[in-house]
Order: structure tokens, then C-alpha cells, then sequence
């Protein structure tokens, strides 16, 4: 009976383990997907001024001519 009883409380501190691997990566991942939709945003940022940026110089261009 105490081999049983010694077999489930591993098999038990393997399952407690397992559940929380499972709850940290799914933490990590909900981090990566912030990361990923906040460097999405930022390209976006840098897209729009680099093609304001375009526009101004362009301006600049034809006014000096």
C-alpha cells in the first residue's frame, strides 16, 4: 500500500507540474502576441511618417522646382 500511495503522489506532483508548464507558456505566449501587436502598431507609426515624410520633401520639390 505505501509503494501505491508513494507512485500516486509522484504521478500527482507530475500532473501539478505539467499544469503549471501549461499556465506559463500560455502567460509567454499572451506576452509574445502583445510584443507582436505592439511592434505591428509601431511599423504602422513609422510607415505613416516616412510617407509624410515623402509627401514634404515632394512639396519642397516643386515649390523650389
Amino acid at each position: 500500500m505505501k509503494i501505491q500511495q508513494t507512485m500516486q503522489a509522484i504521478v500527482d506532483a507530475d500532473e501539478l507540474e505539467a499544469a503549471h508548464l501549461v499556465v506559463k507558456a500560455k502567460r509567454r505566449n499572451e506576452d509574445a502576441n502583445k510584443l507582436t501587436e505592439r511592434n505591428r502598431l509601431d511599423n504602422e507609426a513609422a510607415a505613416q511618417r516616412a510617407q509624410v515624410g515623402v509627401v514634404q520633401v515632394t512639396k519642397r520639390r516643386e515649390e523650389t522646382g
